[in-house]
């Protein structure tokens, strides 16, 4: 075999490796991803704090005496009634109800001092337990929401009622827990729009606010959103195959759908949940 004739076959054979290699890397690079899609739609959407809060009872006296405990005329549970004398002292004074209601607590017992005051707790407790509202501690972003008058769910184990805002506090206070950690929070409380039954003061209660809402928004699954290196929200929009980065400017946002009020349009169809690798052009196919 001449040399001619070995060089030919050569480069014939380089020539079939080299397109052999063409059509597997133009293979790979035209292999569409599988996506999973979604369309930009428009309804109604609504924004809400999901908090939880401690039942209490709108009215509650709490009442201390002096001197030594000759007598207790109440135990907890007891229902009194306004000017009813709860305990007698020594020194010929009573300890008599402010207000009518169920005796929640009693810290004195007859034979001796009432020191109920100087340990900071009331020697006897009244609260009003057929009129109950719910405390709330705000963290900084839910206090930055609410506001006195919005609208409220209550559910408290398998009972849902309704109700509102009805103050918040103007200031944030400090508490410390048994570790050292301070957490500041804000005061607010809801009221019912009926009372309840079967509501225990002293639970916790989930309470879920509406904070704001807008009809006919465009929206989009919050799944749908990324973000770029400066943190602004995109999104990738199927056009004709490829998938296509796309800035938004975003809006309210419910538990499962965003607002979108620049970038998008009814109808336009957008990938959900897109992987760290989905390019700019990006072949896809829609699940």
């Amino acid at each position: 075999m001449t040399w001619k004739r070995i060089t030919a076959i050569v480069v014939g054979l380089l020539v079939v490796g080299l397109i052999g290699w063409s059509v597997f890397f133009a293979g790979r690079r035209n292999t569409a991803v599988t996506v999973t899609t979604a369309k930009a739609a428009r309804q109604n959407i609504t924004a809400t704090v999901a908090t939880t809060g401690t039942i209490i009872p709108t009215q509650q006296a709490n009442l201390s005496g002096s001197g030594v405990v000759t007598a207790v005329n109440v135990q907890v549970g007891d229902t009194v009634n306004q000017g009813q004398v709860l305990a007698t002292y020594n020194r010929t004074t009573n300890l008599t109800a402010t207000q009518a209601g169920t005796v929640t607590a009693v810290n004195i017992q007859a034979g001796q001092t009432d020191n109920s005051a100087a340990a900071g707790k009331a020697a006897i407790t009244i609260a009003n337990l057929s009129d109950l509202r719910v405390q709330l501690s705000l963290t900084k972003s839910e206090s930055a929401q609410v506001k006195k008058g919005q609208r409220a769910k209550l559910t408290y184990l398998n009972q849902t009622d309704t109700g509102q805002v009805a103050s918040v506090a103007p200031t944030a206070t400090t508490t410390t827990s048994a570790t050292g950690a301070s957490t500041p929070t804000r005061a607010a409380q809801v009221t019912f729009t009926k009372q309840p039954t079967n509501l225990v003061p002293g639970f916790d209660i989930d309470v879920t606010i509406t904070v704001d809402s807008a009809k006919n928004a465009l929206t989009i699954p919050q799944e749908a959103i990324t973000y770029d290196r400066n943190n602004h929200p995109l999104v990738f929009r199927v056009v004709k195959g490829k998938a296509r980065q796309t800035s938004i400017t975003t809006g309210l946002q419910s538990n499962t759908r965003i607002a979108v009020s620049e970038g998008l349009a009814a109808g336009d169809v957008i990938i959900l949940s897109p992987s760290t690798s989905l390019k700019n052009g990006s072949a896809v196919t829609a699940k």
